[in-house]
């Protein structure tokens, strides 16, 4: 176009005009309201949480997603319940008493982007913290549920007060909304129409960990200690969570493993980085991070070859054992009450009582340890047979001796000799029992 060049307004340039000016006006009266509406301000049943959002009915500005990734929508008040839920599952599996002491400010702000960034920021005060988190309305559940579980171990591990804000262990915040989401969160609704996808606990918490790192090669403890950017994207990062949810599964079985986290945490703004107060807290199991590698490596592999079924099957071998060694008798505490079952030990059996006495017991025993061989696991009948042969031989030692007293042409066996003999080798063979139950793979840890 010619500089000073002028087209005259024709009737069909002014409607054009008019058609912009009306289209425009529609979007601002769409858009306005979600500007101006007054927030919705909601607090937690503790107090911890404030959350500010849309109040409901609102309309919001959302740019449609184009990459596919299911998201859910939060909504202020479900999302006020929903945080509150998983600070009380998080300080339940850490068995920890509430005594925050910071808030938590959650605000929902409309959808900018297709990969909305949640901000999550900490201030330090003269008495103490305040932590602000910015999530988007619609949101991947997987990020919602690390952001919370990350700002609450935040806000615990910054209790002491220091003056740096505490590191914390990249694995932790990810296994442990992994173990959450197999056990206190399993069914956790994070819309208000949406059903719990999930009624109950999973007989396998880590049977998803299991398919993943049966498929791909499980990390390095380096890896998992500093994993770089190839490690959180993808199909890398469920690779990476899967091998997070395994190591705290794991660090829950160690005895008092959930008291050694707890000491972690108490103890992470004390120090420079959260190695250290790993090896600390973690010493009696990890006096160095050598160990926590060999460790590492040893319970990777247990658990990609690890068969749940077989370790039912191989726990319910042990309870047989432990059911046909046992003796019941009654027992009278006071002459006047009625006689109270009781379960005593073969070495109490042999040691106390009678010959003819135990002689019917422990022949019934030989008997149902023979019939209950074909029934136990490969370790089990193994052991059955150590404790088979044990009887027997006590109860060929003893008829001997009772035979021969008739006789002073034949040896008479030592019976006190032959007594301590067996009871010596029976508590042999219960502590080997007891180390090859250990060895089994616990389907459930047992919380200190």
């Amino acid at each position: 176009m010619a500089s000073g060049e002028h087209f005259p307004i024709t009737p069909r340039r002014r409607l054009g005009a008019l058609g912009v000016m009306l289209a425009g006006w529609m979007v601002f009266s769409a858009v306005a309201p979600a500007f101006s509406a007054e927030p919705l301000v909601l607090r937690s049943q503790s107090g911890q949480f404030v959350v500010r959002g849309l109040a409901p009915g609102v309309s919001s500005v959302n740019f449609a997603p184009t990459s596919g990734v299911a998201r859910i929508r939060l909504a202020p008040a479900v999302l006020t319940v929903s945080c509150e839920r998983i600070k009380q599952a998080l300080l339940q599996e850490l068995a920890a008493a509430d005594q925050w002491r910071s808030p938590i400010n959650v605000s929902l702000h409309p959808n900018r982007q297709e990969h909305e960034p949640i901000a999550v920021t900490s201030t330090r005060y003269a008495d103490g913290w305040s932590y602000q988190v910015k999530l988007p309305e619609r949101v991947e559940t997987q990020r919602f549920l690390k952001t919370i579980v990350e700002v609450l171990l935040m806000e615990i591990a910054n209790r002491s007060g220091g003056p740096l804000a505490a590191e914390l262990p990249p694995w932790l915040a990810d296994g442990l909304v992994a173990h959450l989401q197999t056990s206190e969160l399993a069914d956790l609704a994070l819309e208000s129409q949406t059903a719990a996808s999930r009624d109950g606990r999973r007989a396998d918490p880590l049977a998803r960990a299991r398919e993943v790192l049966r498929a791909h090669a499980p990390l390095t403890l380096n890896e998992l200690n500093w994993p770089g950017e190839e490690h959180l994207a993808g199909t890398a990062a469920e690779v990476y969570r899967s091998c997070a949810h395994v190591f705290i599964h794991e660090l829950f079985r160690l005895r008092n493993g959930r008291a050694c986290l707890r000491q972690m945490l108490g103890i992470l703004a004390e120090h420079l980085n959260w190695q250290t107060a790993f090896l600390r807290a973690f010493n009696p199991y990890f006096p160095q991070l050598l160990d926590a590698d060999k460790w590492w490596t040893l319970a990777a592999m247990q658990v990609t070859a690890r068969d749940p079924e077989a370790v039912s099957q191989h726990e319910t071998s042990w309870r047989q054992l432990d059911e046909t060694l046992a003796t019941v008798v009654q027992v009278r505490l006071q002459p006047q009450e009625l006689p109270m079952p009781t379960r005593v030990k073969l070495q109490s059996v042999i040691s106390e009582w009678e010959f003819t006495r135990q002689t019917p017991m422990l022949v019934l025993k030989v008997f149902q340890l023979q019939a209950l061989r074909l029934r136990l696991s490969p370790e089990a009948a193994g052991l059955l047979d150590e404790y088979r042969q044990t009887l027997e031989s006590y109860l060929q030692k003893r008829n001997k001796a009772r035979g021969a007293s008739a006789s002073k042409n034949q040896v008479v066996p030592n019976v006190r000799l032959a007594v301590n003999e067996t009871v010596r080798r029976l508590d042999e063979l219960d502590a080997q029992r007891e180390i090859l139950r250990r060895k089994l793979p616990a389907t459930a840890s047992v919380r200190p």
